[in-house]
């Protein structure tokens, strides 16, 4: 089962569990709820996993081969569609399926969403690309992204060709890639907002099979501005929370890292050296109110930015100095 969502603005109400295998579903070109009614109740188990009650209620699970799950505007036309609406349902790859959502149309919101295997692993397998995967046919104005939660996918959320962009009170997080991409070489993500209690921590499972060395935001091509505040994040050595590194030309203007706490070293794993790197030689940093825990040689790599403001953070655990001490223009 592959759904495609064209010039369509729909949601999923809490019903029953459904397999791809076990019914068809089509989404006509109009507004409609969907209410799929096949397979076990949610008290019940799925291949031997019980399914846990944390889920929203409407399930749907990919056996559908190498693809896109559930596809929002997959023709050129669709791009001008508004208002799709997402909600109250878990996405599951139990195939070799690529894109668990992708998204190419103008105003969607994405609330209540999870993808994520039910049972975790190793019941699933992530989707190869990314979770959810958004502007990669054309620009998307104005995407919405709440209390979602992405998880052991290669990457959590790739943000594309995307101006303004919210992810607000997700957990998106422990993904084997990146946890939040605004941009890559070829598309230009901005104006984004990361905010209010969003978890991107990219600590590795233990437990899983797959050791993830990605970051938590990873930003390599993202205009004007990007506010991360209020967020949370756990790293383990080898990785940043926040990585502005790889910034390709100068397009990152302005990076607003605000209240976050960043942590390292818990539960006896290894300490990472910096939460945060910067190698943006345009981009303005702002970087306060901030926990630093635990990172075994400061809070910062600044490698190089146009000019890096750090006032009232917090240092725990042992970490030495907020910024490293070949900082460039820092005030």
């Amino acid at each position: 089962m592959r759904v495609e969502i064209r010039e369509a603005s729909f949601s999923y109400p809490a019903a029953r569990y459904m397999s791809a295998t076990q019914s068809r579903f089509e989404i006509p070109s109009n507004s409609v709820d969907a209410v799929p009614v096949s397979g076990p109740p949610p008290s019940e188990v799925y291949n031997g996993t019980p399914i846990s009650p944390e889920f929203p209620g409407t399930r749907f699970v990919w056996m559908g081969g190498e693809g896109i799950a559930i596809d929002v505007g997959p023709e050129s036309h669709d791009i001008n569609a508004r208002g799709t609406v997402l909600r109250d349902f878990n996405l599951e790859n139990q195939s070799e399926g690529s894109i668990g959502i992708r998204i190419n149309t103008q105003e969607p919101r994405v609330i209540d969403v999870y993808v994520l295997s039910l049972g975790d692993i190793p019941s699933g397998k992530p989707f190869s690309t990314a979770g959810i995967v958004v502007g990669d046919l054309g620009m998307v104005n104005d995407f919405l992204c709440r209390d979602c939660y992405v998880r052991f996918q290669q990457d959590g959320i790739q943000l594309l060709t995307v101006s303004e962009a919210t992810i607000d009170h997700s957990r998106i997080l422990e993904n084997f890639g990146n946890n939040i991409v605004p941009g890559n070489p070829h598309n230009i993500a901005n104006n984004i907002q990361i905010v209010n209690g969003t978890n991107f921590s990219n600590v590795n499972c233990e437990t899983c099979a797959q050791v993830g060395t990605g970051a938590g935001i990873r930003i390599s091509r993202a205009a004007n501005i990007v506010n991360i505040v209020g967020g949370y994040c756990e790293s383990n050595t080898g990785a940043y929370c926040i990585d502005a590194s790889h910034i390709i030309g100068g397009d990152l203007n302005q990076l607003n890292i605000r209240d976050n706490y960043f942590a390292t070293g818990l539960g006896g794993t290894e300490a990472a050296a910096y939460a945060i790197a910067l190698n943006a030689p345009s981009a303005n940093a702002v970087v306060s109110g901030n926990v630093f825990l635990g990172q075994s040689a400061a809070g910062i790599f600044n490698e190089k930015s146009n000019a890096l403001f750090v006032q009232y953070n917090l240092l725990l655990n042992g970490t030495p100095a907020i910024v490293n001490s070949t900082v460039t223009k820092a005030r």
